[in-house]
């Protein structure tokens, strides 16, 4: 393509995207003096500020869609110039077949589904009254913004699967963090919790601690009749768990996050310890330094029976949804530990009486979560940090922060039918309430999508209402999204093929700037027969 025609072209692709962008003709209205501090701010000047991520995108996906390579020339021609058909654009963006696939290797990359057949639930003796495992299986997957995704996810059975356990972790500086946790804590759980079973079910008292991670390759899979991980329902695991048995598991799943973090922190100040005396450091020790610097927020559910044990670091969420009365019901079983949490600023006012905590709404004007794995540098000695980092002037009494989990405890009811476990990514998109309602009418057979306008508008994103409306989805891309955390991920960046190709297609450095990375795990329950 000639200088010219690429001169042409491009402004052909501004113009379009200044005529479909809401936010630029917003822009236009208002006075002009905070808009043009807010380009500065970003280092742009007003026009390529507004149209440069979408220049980016809409110029890849025209070389897709209209199979233009470089050096041949845009033909499409109308009175002499080189035109842009935004009928035909639209039209491609929701059809073609480049763009669909495109969009679907991004979102369905990492999905995961595991399916427990009915008939192997039990599989190790009868099923009783009252008893058995009530999970029918899960859906599960993770879409980065950072590179690498700093987000993770794990799911495994204790004790030959008397007890699933599931987890989703929010790493930050980095996926090292969350990494170490999605590779120890089956191990450390189950060192925790895996005696308590033993002594409450006989059937179990001869099994083997160690864990099982559920397979992790993309796709579906499913637990046949001959499936070896059954459930010892002979013995009637929700009888023998008393008040106390429950507490114990409870405080195991304490204990496990509590020794994660100081195995962590161990190892690490071993390494810093080893630089001080020697200034080296083997490559192993720059590791376990790494590692503690990271950070990492954690959320792990416990399932016995048909008991739920919650363990909450951090800002991930789990939310339950429940069918009363024809329905769906919302109740969120933990709570995010921010500085919106009147109990977790109570707490930190109390550990740091007279002290200037929280700034900006974050840890030392730094850390949104006010829990959390790692982040040596809200818990170590000043002493120890004042050659690694720039310490805040507020920085007094460490540590500041702790790993310490928030625990709670749930019966399953009949009611109760599936439960969302998510990182902050999901939920900086969609309230509890949306996701709920979106999975429950997708249970039901009517896929949903919020009702908006544009989502994306070049370079800006609008901000999604609590009380922003739900309605039937026509969209062929919704439907075909049998991973249900997919779907929750696809509604929270859009929905609609246009907002996701944008979203989706920018670059990761500026991806970041616009959205976290998400990781949604949903778990499907059985009624109690």
């Amino acid at each position: 393509m000639s200088d010219a025609n690429s001169q042409a072209y491009l402004r052909q692709l501004v113009d379009y995207i200044k005529a479909h962008s809401t936010m630029y003709n917003e822009m236009l209205q208002r006075s002009g003096a905070n808009c043009f501090k807010c380009m500065h701010k970003w280092k742009l000047n007003f026009t390529s500020g507004l149209t440069f991520i979408s220049v980016v995108s809409l110029v890849n996906k025209f070389t897709n869609t209209y199979g233009y390579k470089q050096g041949e020339e845009f033909s499409s021609k109308q009175g002499g110039k080189n035109t842009v058909s935004t009928t035909t654009l639209d039209a491609q963006l929701q059809s073609d077949p480049v763009i669909f696939h495109f969009i679907a290797s991004k979102l369905k990359k990492d999905e995961y589904s595991y399916k427990l057949a009915s008939s192997a639930i039990g599989s190790l003796g009868e099923k009783q009254q009252g008893s058995g495992l009530r999970i029918s299986g899960y859906d599960s997957n993770t879409l980065g913004s950072n590179v690498p995704n700093e987000d993770r996810n794990v799911e495994g059975m204790l004790m030959n699967g008397a007890a699933l356990l599931f987890a989703v972790f929010d790493g930050h500086k980095g996926q090292l963090c969350s990494e170490a946790l999605k590779q120890q804590l089956l191990n450390t759980a189950a060192e925790q919790i895996g005696p308590i079973l033993s002594t409450r079910c006989p059937l179990l008292a001869n099994t083997s601690i160690s864990p099982v991670t559920l397979d992790q390759h993309p796709g579906t899979h499913s637990c046949p009749v001959t499936c070896p991980i059954g459930f010892p329902t002979t013995c009637d695991i929700e009888a023998g768990l008393s008040p106390s048995a429950g507490d114990e598991i409870a405080m195991g799943l304490q204990e496990t996050f509590v020794s994660m973090d100081q195995r962590l922190e161990q190892r690490a100040r071993q390494s810093a310890q080893k630089y001080q005396r020697t200034k080296t450091l083997t490559k192993e020790d720059l590791e376990h330094l790494k590692r503690f610097y990271q950070g990492s927020c954690a959320l792990t559910t416990c399932v016995v029976s048909n008991q739920l044990y919650l363990a909450n670091t951090g800002d991930c969420r789990a939310v339950l949804g429940s069918k009363i009365n024809g329905k769906w019901v919302t109740t969120g079983l933990t709570a995010d530990q921010t500085a919106g949490n009147a109990d977790e600023m109570i707490r930190l006012f109390k550990a740091h009486p007279g002290e200037r905590v929280i700034r900006h709404g974050r840890l030392l004007g730094g850390l949104m979560p006010l829990r959390s794995f790692g982040d040596a540098e809200y818990k170590w000695p000043s002493e120890f940090l004042k050659d690694i980092v720039s310490l805040s002037p507020n920085y007094h009494t460490p540590p500041y922060l702790t790993a310490e989990p928030v625990l709670t405890h749930h019966t399953l009811e009949n009611h109760d039918k599936f439960l969302i476990l998510a990182t902050d990514g999901l939920w900086e998109k969609l309230t509890s309430e949306q996701a709920v309602q979106l999975i429950g009418k997708a249970i039901d057979g009517q896929k949903q999508e919020l009702r908006r306008e544009s989502w994306f508008s070049g370079l800006f994103f609008k901000t999604r209402k609590p009380d922003d409306a739900i309605e039937s989805c026509p969209n062929s891309y919704t439907t075909l999204d049998t991973n249900l955390a997919t779907y929750l991920i696809r509604q929270a960046l859009g929905g609609d093929a246009k907002s996701l190709y944008n979203i989706l297609n920018l670059s990761p450095g500026v991806s970041r700037g616009y959205r976290d990375d998400i990781s949604v795990t949903v778990l499907y329950f059985n009624e109690e027969k």
